[in-house]
Parts: C-alpha cells; sequence; structure tokens
C-alpha cells in the first residue's frame, strides 16, 4: 500500500488488542509511513480488559505514552 502512495497503513482491531498490537509492531517494521491501529468501538469484558486505557511503549510521538486519554471511556 505503501508502494502505491498511502500516506498511512494499518487496521482495526477486529482481531483483540494482543494480535492487533503484534500485528502493527510488523507493520511498522515494513514501512517508512504512518502507521495506524484503530480500536473497534465496544466495550470488553473482564476477561479483556479495556484496551483504550493501555500505553503504547513503541511510539513516542504520544504525549505521555497513552494511546487514548484514560478518561477516554
Amino acid at each position: 500500500m505503501e508502494d502505491l502512495g498511502s500516506d498511512v497503513v494499518g487496521l482495526n482491531c477486529y482481531r483483540g488488542p494482543k494480535m492487533t498490537m503484534k500485528l502493527l509492531s510488523k507493520i511498522r517494521n515494513k514501512v517508512s509511513c504512518h502507521v495506524a491501529g484503530l480500536p473497534v468501538p465496544y466495550r470488553t469484558t473482564e476477561e479483556q480488559p479495556n484496551f483504550l486505557n493501555q500505553t503504547d511503549i513503541g511510539c513516542d510521538c504520544i504525549p505521555g505514552g497513552n494511546a487514548f486519554p484514560p478518561s477516554f471511556r
């Protein structure tokens, strides 16, 4: 997609947060453009904690390292 002129490549978290983070890491290693991980807007269960409060350790472009503000629920 980057070779075709995309400024941003990415995916949504349909497969869940853990798989999405693994896939985004692989994408990040293959492209030089921006990488996007877009959440699917739904509430998670007790077994799958709220992904919106996790930090993106691999990204230094977000103030405080938070993918979303903790108050965004």
